[in-house]
């Protein structure tokens, strides 16, 4: 089996302040790679290896700007989409405004990256690799997160639609969907909550740091070199369509 090795390789990561992000930058790190960690705040981490860059995903314009700002030779190989933002707030107290910006942040932004860099790759002839962080709620339906769900539902959609249109230039696209997780950088949910979303969880407990690093730096690399427009959970069993047992 083919081992993943990014030695030297870039790798811009969106989201990177955040429980996910950081877990993904120490992982790419580990693993050898240069990244480009961009989030919409400054980031206090000072590693070398960790590039952290100011930037707001759905600002068009700071999208193009930063990925024009590199020569081919300085391009990302790898880009990981994930920043998101999950409001808990119930969908008939949702505005239109929360809405635009879910679909902004969760759907836009990484369309805006993936367009600007991936016609950066075929005019270089580089095949680089895409990968998305999705979501359960993509399928599960949940109330209270606002449109949170239908937005991870287009990215997955959005990947498939990428993974073809890219394939022929040997660029890959695939999605993640992570298992909930809490930690110093996660969106703040009552505790009641996960409680009970922890206790439907089949294998009964929240996804482990490293669970979704693996997935993604598995899916960014030459392992799965013959894998695209895939979705893969990593999330327990949780997304499963199953009934409760009576």
């Amino acid at each position: 089996m083919k081992q993943n090795s990014y030695q030297g390789q870039h790798v811009l990561l969106t989201g990177g302040n955040g429980h996910f992000g950081q877990e993904l930058a120490n992982a790419f790190l580990h693993a050898g790679a240069v990244i480009t960690s961009v989030d919409r705040g400054p980031s206090e981490r000072s590693d070398a290896g960790i590039h952290p860059v100011v930037l707001d995903v759905t600002d068009e314009t700071a999208v193009q700007q930063l990925i024009s700002s590199w020569t081919d030779e300085e391009l990302p190989r790898v880009l990981v989409n994930n920043a998101g933002i999950f409001p808990f707030v119930d969908i008939l107290d949702a505005s239109a405004e929360l809405c635009h910006r879910i679909l902004a942040v969760n759907v836009l932004g990484p369309l805006a990256l993936t367009q600007a860099l991936a016609k950066r790759w075929i005019a270089a002839g580089i095949s680089g690799a895409v990968v998305n962080v999705s979501s359960a709620s993509a399928e599960v339906a949940r109330t209270n997160g606002a449109i949170y769900g239908p937005s991870k539902a287009a990215l997955e959609q959005m990947t498939r639609i990428l993974a073809l249109k890219l394939a022929p230039h040997g660029i890959r696209v695939n999605a993640v969907r992570p298992g909930l997780a809490q930690g110093q950088n996660s969106p703040e949910l009552p505790p009641e909550h996960l409680k009970s979303l922890s206790a439907a969880i089949p294998l009964g407990r929240m996804i482990a740091p490293g669970e979704l690093s693996n997935a993604v730096l598995f899916l960014a690399g030459d392992a799965a070199s013959f894998t695209t427009g895939q979705i893969l959970s990593v999330d327990g069993g949780g997304g499963i369509n199953r009934r409760a047992q009576i």
